[in-house]
């Protein structure tokens, strides 16, 4: 373990994360003497697809997709959907946004026609939809979703989550899957309404490599 964590901090890397089964207490010992705080412990849910039509938006709402353009609306959308969040809130300052985005670019394969950004009749972005198709497998993951503190309480989570099943449909894959923190009550209240279901759980640890933290 050292020697992995001192390789990849030495080689510019910031973080090493592990997930281990909930019941493995010897092994999360084991990865918390070597400097791995647990961070969440996470809920994997699943559905199967359904069919979604095209679907109406609010009044002055439109989407944004994901390009080289839109990059900086996305930064910002993903950045304002951190404030306040119940989501892995252990993780607040460890990653800074672009690291958030090449992490989420590279969870499965990556397709720009699936990440979305809510935008509101000021054209401000209020809420983000990312998904990714996994490889060799019949599953979209929803990699992330979030809302701005000002979009929460209006419904526009279901919004968002009847889009994802949407885009599942034009992947032409079977089932959708995500991880979610177990004490985000809200988030699973919403998932649990659109027919996830709970398929295993793991604990979220993770080690700063940079600075002091990595060994030498």
């Amino acid at each position: 373990v050292e020697g992995v964590c001192g390789w990849f901090g030495r080689s510019g890397g910031h973080l090493a994360q592990v997930l281990a089964q909930p019941q493995e207490l010897p092994l999360r010992q084991f990865f918390a003497s070597h400097g791995f705080r647990e961070i969440a412990e996470l809920h994997y849910l699943q559905a199967s697809a359904r069919s979604v039509g095209p679907l109406p938006l609010p009044h002055g709402f439109h989407w944004a997709l994901y390009s080289p353009a839109t990059h900086a609306l996305f930064a910002r959308a993903i950045t304002a959907s951190y404030q306040d969040s119940l989501d892995c809130p252990a993780m607040g300052g460890l990653r800074d946004v672009e690291d958030v985005i090449a992490g989420h670019r590279a969870s499965g394969e990556f397709d720009p026609r699936f990440w979305f950004v809510l935008m509101d009749p000021a054209e401000e972005p209020c809420g983000v939809l990312l998904l990714t198709r996994v490889p060799r497998n019949d599953l979209a993951e929803l990699v992330y979703l979030g809302l701005s503190p000002n979009a929460r309480g209006r419904g526009l989570g279901d919004l968002l989550m009847r889009q994802a099943f949407w885009a599942v449909g034009q992947m032409r894959l079977g089932r959708l899957t995500l991880a979610v923190d177990s004490k985000n009550a809200p988030a699973l209240h919403l998932y649990y309404r659109h027919g996830m279901s709970h398929a295993g759980s793991k604990t979220a640890m993770m080690r700063d490599l940079r600075g002091a933290a990595a060994p030498a």
